[in-house]
């Protein structure tokens, strides 16, 4: 939403100044929850990697072994 559009319908210019407060909170609450998911899937692709790394390293043991490391 840009100023100008807000003006070019007729709003006074202090209605105009509200509503872009109001918008620019908004934007800012969505801005925080996305850098918040953003660092959320980092961790969870993290963990992924670290998963597969432990998959990966479970192949080559046997039955025994692997319930050893599973007990651990």
């Amino acid at each position: 939403m840009k100023r100008e559009d807000l003006t070019k319908l007729g709003l006074a210019e202090d209605v105009v100044d509200k509503i872009m407060s109001l918008h620019g909170s908004d934007i800012e609450s969505h801005k925080t929850k996305l850098s918040t998911a953003a660092t959320e899937l980092e961790g969870v692709k993290a963990q992924l990697l670290e998963a597969g790394k432990q998959i990966e390293a479970f192949k080559g043991m046997n039955i025994d072994q692997i319930k050893a490391s599973a007990d651990e």
